[in-house]
Formats: C-alpha cells, sequence, structure tokens
C-alpha cells in the first residue's frame, strides 16, 4: 500500500474516483467519471506535469458543485502519508509532493 508500483494502485485510485462520483450524484448533477477535455489550442500551462495530449481526461467532473450551472474538474490523487518517504516532511508538504 506504501509503494505507488504494485499493490494495485489502480484499483484504489478507481474506488476513490467512483465512490466520490457516487457522493456527488446525490448533491450535483451531470456528474460523470473520466471525461475527456477540450484540446488546448496553443495555450500553455503553467506546470509541466499538466496533461496536454488531445485526449486528456480527468476523474470526475459535476455541474453545480461550486456554482450552479458552472461544471467543476476534479482529479483524484492517492498516496500514504505514513509512507517512509514522507516520515521527514510535514503532513502539507506532503499533500503538495507530486
Amino acid at each position: 500500500m506504501t509503494c505507488k508500483k504494485g499493490g494495485f494502485v489502480c484499483i484504489r485510485h478507481d474506488e476513490v474516483r467512483d465512490l466520490t462520483a457516487s457522493m456527488l450524484r446525490e448533491v450535483c448533477r451531470d456528474v460523470t467519471t473520466e471525461p475527456t477535455l477540450l484540446p488546448l489550442n496553443g495555450e500553455h500551462v503553467q506546470y509541466r506535469t499538466a496533461n496536454t495530449t488531445n485526449e486528456a481526461r480527468v476523474d470526475v467532473s459535476a455541474r453545480g458543485f461550486w456554482t450552479r450551472g458552472q461544471r467543476a474538474f476534479m482529479d483524484i490523487r492517492i498516496f500514504d502519508p505514513m509512507a517512509a518517504c514522507y516520515q521527514r516532511i510535514p503532513l502539507e508538504a506532503a499533500h503538495q509532493k507530486k
């Protein structure tokens, strides 16, 4: 569970994604999992880890999460804050580390 490789990382991620989508369906409209994002047309993104391919997807989208009628896009991230690689840094820093 502490390693990014092995231990069924994708299954753990997908379970949290599906649970999040299920809960969002109770309070939001038009909830979808893994919707395709619009392709970029010359825009530059701030972070080098951003997925800029034409087939880029996000984990969950929901209409009405922040504002009525507006669609919100959410990316699910799973990590074990008790893993050895995070023991020497504060929890807040572990959340921001990729």
